[in-house]
């Protein structure tokens, strides 16, 4: 994405203690202490781009989370999905995801907290992180776009590429990322099979 970008990205590998070719290696490991130092330098690389954040979202979906990830797509409801993906270890140690309960006691949205980020890093991993959700969502529901009824961000600003993948109304200046939904596809049985959900953004 950076060479395409015409960006330093040996740089980015040079910061993080990698070998450029670990990317393309099956079985390289990656300590959290360098996907962290990565992850500064390409948001460095990347200031003012926000499309690129964008397409860096596209690349996280169930299937990045191994057979934990594709486990989930097995969940009857979409009710059971959020609670099981919230209930585990499957997210970023940097990110912390709740459900979002009415009074009722059905679960209406997913909640996404960055408290572990450094402050610098935030607004990128909040792009990747509602797009990854997305792209889950869409997947396990078979719904494209995903029909959320409202979007909290931690923004001040949105994109227009991110605000078009949303299609909902965004609040900005939240607290935390609230993805929310009508209580009724939270309950609605799911479809069994897996479809793909928005190809990578030109």
């Amino acid at each position: 994405m950076l060479i395409g970008a015409g960006l330093d990205h040996l740089a980015a590998f040079q910061a993080a203690g990698l070998h450029p070719d670990v990317a393309e290696t099956p079985g390289s490991f990656v300590t959290g202490e360098q996907e962290l130092a990565f992850e500064l330098k390409f948001v460095e690389l990347t200031a003012g781009r926000t499309d690129l954040w964008v397409k860096a979202g596209y690349g996280y979906f169930l299937a990045s989370f191994g057979t934990q990830g594709l486990a989930l797509t097995t969940s009857p409801t979409l009710e059971h999905f959020v609670r099981a993906s919230t209930a585990t270890d499957l997210a970023y140690a940097m990110i912390e995801s709740t459900p979002i309960i009415n009074s009722q006691g059905v679960i209406t949205g997913l909640r996404l907290e960055h408290t572990g980020a450094p402050p610098e890093l935030v607004a990128f991993s909040v792009y990747r992180d509602v797009i990854g959700t997305l792209r889950s969502l869409m997947m396990i529901s078979m719904k494209d776009p995903f029909p959320l009824t409202v979007a909290q961000l931690p923004l001040n600003e949105v994109s227009p590429e991110l605000a078009k993948i949303l299609a909902a109304p965004v609040v900005l200046g939240a607290s935390a990322v609230g993805l929310e939904w009508d209580e009724g596809l939270s309950t609605e049985p799911l479809l069994r099979g897996l479809v793909p959900a928005r190809d990578l953004p030109p």
